[in-house]
């Protein structure tokens, strides 16, 4: 069972898993350390500006991908639009992790469903030729989050770093 386990880890590695679309194969009983998330339609914003951003400017994030807390990968990629503070279209294209920074598990719930803090870096390849590198970026799911905890679900990127909506969907791949 060990092998199937290094296998899976190796494919992530080398990026052979498509993120949000393949599920590892493992045998029953066999526990594994990846975790898939889903990003859907999240949003933030900058309250206090930066390199990125304006005060009141905010960022719409897309997208899906596979990561292993132990192994400390990350395969991840999606879709990502900044918006001015009026709604003007700053910025818009793709964005692909480049490295696993850490993960805050908060466990799994009777659903399957996890929780947890994921720590990355990624890039973004606007569509108007700029490339940025070295972008901070969070996903929390506030499944099973700590009771009084002050964590807010969504995605922080760079300067955009007050969650404002959409849906984070992460759980542990069996």
């Amino acid at each position: 069972m060990r092998w199937r386990k290094l296998i899976l880890i190796g494919a992530v590695i080398l990026g052979v898993l498509e993120p949000g679309l393949a599920t590892p194969i493992a045998a029953a009983g066999d526990s594994s350390s990846l975790y898939s998330f889903d990003l859907i339609e999240t949003t933030a914003v900058s309250s206090t500006g930066g390199m990125m951003a304006t005060a009141g400017d905010w960022i719409s994030v897309s997208g899906s991908g596979a990561f292993d807390p132990i192994a400390r990968t990350v395969r991840a990629r999606g879709t990502f639009t900044h918006y001015t503070s009026g709604g003007k279209v700053m910025c818009q294209g793709t964005w692909t992790a480049t490295g696993f920074t850490s993960f805050l598990s908060f466990g799994t719930n009777s659903d399957g469903q996890a929780g947890g803090v994921l720590s990355m870096v990624v890039t973004h390849h606007c569509t108007m030729g700029m490339t940025m590198t070295g972008i901070p970026m969070t996903v929390t799911s506030t499944v099973k989050a700590p009771a009084g905890s002050t964590y807010v679900q969504g995605v922080t990127v760079c300067d955009f770093t007050t969650p404002t909506g959409g849906k984070i969907v992460m759980q542990p791949e069996q």
